[in-house]
């Protein structure tokens, strides 16, 4: 009988997650106001969401990006504010966790996973490695991505490399699997005048992205089939329960 009990135990143990002690839910006030990505914030213990897509807000929760997200319409138009924190310190993968158990609870939330094969765009570090113009960043804050038409640039301040597969992804429109290995935020001044061709007035967005991502960023994109984990949403609420 005891061992049952210890196993019982251990099992409870193994489940158990901790959770939020404050959380505030608030519909955006905007759609996709934030322009070509979410901003999130996460530290210890603290998790602040702003004009966040109903989609990414599960994607994140569930460590996965956004195509990998299926579920009602509505969820990739619908955006909240989301601020939650927990008394006791909490790393991003418990935050993630923490996060998967307020969106059942606020909006009834109900989802399984399934692994399966699909097409997609495949990033990883080129033979060549990283060129020296990309840095790491020293710098605190959101990632801030600015293009600036006059000069044909595009100014990158700490930016992951999943903010710059954000914008590559709706260029391809394809899904975007990152296998750089790459972690940290970086900042970088990327010229992309050069890589268009002399009298053309609509270059090749798709062909012109890829030029600059090899040759300008020092990473290699393939197209294949590569098995990608997928969050299938069968049940949310558009409201959320009230704070």
């Amino acid at each position: 009988m005891g061992k049952i009990i210890i196993g019982m135990a251990l099992v409870a143990s193994a489940g158990w997650t901790q959770t939020f002690d404050v959380a505030s839910i608030r519909a955006a006030q905007g759609e996709d106001r934030r322009g070509p990505f979410d901003a999130i914030h996460a530290s210890p213990g603290s998790l602040t969401m702003r004009g966040v897509r109903f989609k990414k807000a599960v994607a994140w929760a569930y460590g996965v990006r956004d195509f990998q997200v299926t579920g009602p319409d509505w969820m990739d138009r619908a955006g909240f504010d989301i601020v939650a924190k927990s008394e006791e310190p909490a790393k991003e993968p418990e935050l993630r966790k923490m996060l998967q158990k307020l969106l059942a609870e606020r909006f009834k939330l109900e989802a399984h996973q399934e692994r399966k094969e699909a097409s997609a765009y495949v990033l990883t570090v080129g033979k060549n490695g990283i060129p020296a113009n990309i840095k790491q960043s020293d710098t605190e804050g959101d990632p801030l991505i600015q293009p600036n038409l006059s000069k044909m640039e595009v100014s990158l301040k700490r930016a992951p490399v999943s903010e710059l597969i954000e914008i590559l992804a709706k260029v391809l429109r394809e899904p975007i699997v990152d296998e750089t290995g790459l972690s940290g935020n970086y900042d970088a001044t990327v010229n992309i005048s050069k890589y268009i061709p002399d009298g053309s007035s609509a270059p090749d967005i798709v062909g012109l992205a890829l030029r600059v991502v090899q040759a300008e960023l020092g990473l290699e994109v393939k197209h294949r089939k590569t098995p990608m984990d997928f969050v299938i949403v069968d049940r949310a609420e558009k409201a959320p329960v009230e704070n």
